[in-house]
């Protein structure tokens, strides 16, 4: 096991707006990690703290390891929460929604930066296709709104 200060006060700053999500992951990353695997972009980031808030730990993500081993190699323990925010949440993480005319599951949504210009949304949702072929994140006044549904952007 990798030793490594913790990422509290990180995801502590961004929950209070002094960092953006990204900066304070790109903070722990580059400055804490000592291992010796090449750290995963964003993309691979936002999917295993995702699909771990979703209890996927043993889902394979590119590469051999699964999410619980990404979460534990990386010590992104403490972000967990900031990809599984729902105060004011009409929508929660596994719905189903329609983005771009197809249905999606929400398997995150995270808080924007209140500096973040244009800021057109105060969360973006993650969303993966039902056949889990697709992964992307998305504001949440983008998703496709459905006439016949009283329930706006919920399936």
């Amino acid at each position: 096991m990798v030793k490594r200060r913790s990422a509290k006060w990180l995801a502590r700053a961004v929950l209070e707006g002094e960092w953006t999500c990204y900066s304070a992951l790109e903070e722990h990353l580059h400055e804490n990690y000592q291992g010796p695997l090449a750290i995963p972009g964003y993309f691979e980031v936002d999917q295993a703290l995702c699909y771990a808030n979703m209890g996927w730990w043993d889902r394979v993500l590119e590469g051999p390891m699964t999410v619980a081993e990404i979460v534990d190699e990386f010590g992104l323990k403490p972000f967990l929460p900031l990809y599984a925010r729902q105060e004011n949440a009409d929508i929660r993480l596994g719905d189903l929604v329609k983005y771009e005319g197809e249905v999606f599951r929400v398997v995150g949504r995270r808080e924007v930066w209140p500096y973040a210009a244009p800021r057109t949304d105060a969360f973006e949702l993650f969303l993966e296709s039902e056949d889990g072929s697709t992964f992307t994140f998305v504001g949440e006044s983008m998703l496709d709104s459905d006439e016949e549904d009283d329930e706006d952007e919920k399936i």
